[in-house]
């Protein structure tokens, strides 16, 4: 999960803030280095841990995303409760803002927009969202083709993160509409405010059935604390457009974590 340039709009809490701020100006890393990111200095900090080794968490923490959901195919293994709060997108079209971040394609979305996530009594603001290929979750050990995050958060500096799967099909004309404006060069942006783009686009027609789990960022710092919505319903994608993205980032995923006795609950 990329989190560079997060809305600064969303009060965060000093430990997120400060993870943030690692993200945005912490030392380079990459995803063929994973076992690593614990050790990785920050040569230009002074102090004892962790801040000397700003990615300290992604080898220490017990609440590491992502995992493997289940290992069951029937889901025996996974307890299923009846989900009170259901997950209510409110999501409109929004001007394009696309980038090559050197991880993944992230679509930033406007500060003070009103695309959102509410969740019972929570009503978290979408900040911006992402892909990855293949995906970080696995279902019975096995990666879908691709996964998009799209990530979110409170005034309070609640984090919700919701991860669709994607999986070879039908073209989809919303993933299409991201790769059309995706910058070739990392760095690059490509920003039309006369042309949009809907993430609801990405969405399954239907998602009521979802996995909930509390688990961290996905990348370098790994903060914790982030609660984790994964639908069970793909969407489908041609494997054309996920060859596409593939020529972008191929292999930008965190392997599966130790679950350390969490519990993965199916909605």
């Amino acid at each position: 999960m990329q989190y560079r340039n997060m809305m600064k709009a969303v009060l965060l809490p000093a430990g997120l803030a400060m993870s943030f701020s690692a993200q945005a100006v912490g030392p380079e890393w990459g995803y063929d280095e994973q076992a690593s990111w614990v050790s990785v200095l920050d040569d230009t900090v002074q102090g004892s841990m962790p801040f000397p080794y700003p990615y300290a968490t992604c080898g220490l923490g017990a609440k590491q995303s992502p995992l493997n959901l289940t290992t069951q195919k029937d889901f025996s293994d996974i307890p299923r409760v009846a989900s009170q709060n259901s997950l209510k997108f409110a999501y409109s079209k929004i001007p394009v803002n696309v980038e090559n971040n050197g991880h993944t394609i992230k679509v930033n979305t406007p500060v003070g927009g009103d695309n959102s996530l509410s969740i019972g009594q929570d009503r978290y603001t979408l900040l911006q969202y992402h892909f990855h290929a293949p995906s970080e979750h696995q279902l019975l050990g096995r990666s879908y083709a691709l996964e998009v995050h799209f990530v979110h958060g409170t005034q309070d500096g609640k984090m919700a993160v919701v991860g669709v799967f994607f999986k070879p099909g039908k073209y989809n004309p919303g993933l299409q509409a991201v790769l059309d404006n995706a910058p070739v060069t990392v760095g690059g942006a490509t920003v039309q405010a006369d042309k949009t783009l809907n993430p609801s686009d990405l969405l399954p027609a239907k998602h009521t059935e979802f996995f909930t789990y509390a688990g961290s960022l996905t990348t370098p710092p790994c903060t914790e604390g982030v609660n984790w919505y994964l639908l069970k319903k793909p969407v489908e994608a041609s494997v054309e457009q996920i060859n596409q993205f593939k020529a972008f980032y191929s292999g930008n995923a965190r392997v599966p974590q130790l679950a350390n006795g969490r519990q993965v609950i199916l909605h």
